[in-house]
């Protein structure tokens, strides 16, 4: 198991799993029982906001931030599709 400082965390880019930036990592949103992070909030290069789960990305093993998982994928193509406020 990998730990990682907060300041690695947030504005951390996310990537789409051809390679594209997909947005950043604005905000962790943490579950205080259980400690753990549940959610990110993303900022996409559009300038929107989307909140996903925090099983919907990885970590990139070269250390460059987090790649959009199969979950993360499709959440992002149908949130993308239909922007919500947040």
């Amino acid at each position: 198991m990998e730990e990682l400082p907060l300041n690695q965390l947030v504005n951390a880019a996310i990537f789409k799993s051809n390679g594209d930036i997909a947005g950043t990592i604005e905000e962790l949103l943490i579950d205080p029982h259980a400690g753990l992070v549940r959610f990110a909030l993303i900022r996409t290069v559009a300038d929107e906001h989307l909140v996903l789960p925090w099983a919907a990305m990885t970590y990139a093993k070269s250390g460059t931030g987090f790649i959009l998982t199969h979950l993360g994928e499709d959440l992002w193509t149908e949130r993308v599709a239909q922007p919500q406020e947040y």
